[in-house]
């Protein structure tokens, strides 16, 4: 009797730990920040909680920090941008100044700003253009093009690490 008890006990728990493991990975998986592009709002060595969910249901807006899957010299790299732009949107850069359906963009996250200038772009369908917060170190669609849709992985929810700096997203 005393071992069915405990059995059981150990069974539930067990349950349990695969429910939240799913639930985890299906909607909140961990990441840990390598690089600089994202500085000063990501550092390398920062851990986040992204969900995937988000992406399954292109739950991406302006502004939204979000991970991609590119192929990179024939390798697939996760990659950790801003989304700038999303489909439909007009996008234009004049001296680093992003503009959006003309609308200068109000970027007070970013930390190195370049002269950089990109003609006026209309967006097409499930692409959107994104750049790292650190324009001066940030591989993104000013030199690789656009982002597709079904590349998105997912958004940034939270900033959990280092604790002293925890931020909702």
């Amino acid at each position: 009797m005393y071992m069915n008890k405990i059995f059981m006990e150990w069974l539930q728990s067990l349950v349990e730990a695969v429910i939240i493991v799913t639930f985890l990975f299906v909607f909140c998986w961990p990441l840990k920040i390598d690089g600089r592009s994202m500085e000063s709002t990501f550092f390398s060595g920062d851990r986040v909680l992204i969900s995937r969910i988000s992406a399954l249901f292109g739950d991406v807006k302006n502004s939204d920090i979000i991970v991609c899957n590119i192929v990179e010299d024939g390798k697939q790299h996760s990659i950790l941008k801003r989304a700038i732009a999303v489909p439909n949107d007009k996008i234009r850069i004049e001296n680093g100044l992003v503009y959006i359906n003309n609308i200068l963009l109000d970027e007070n996250y970013v930390s190195v700003n370049v002269d950089f200038n990109l003609q006026e772009t209309v967006l097409g369908e499930n692409k959107f253009f994104v750049m790292g917060d650190n324009r001066e170190l940030s591989y993104d669609s000013r030199y690789m093009g656009v982002v597709d849709k079904d590349q998105i992985v997912g958004k940034v929810l939270l900033k959990w690490f280092p604790f002293g700096e925890i931020k909702l997203f």
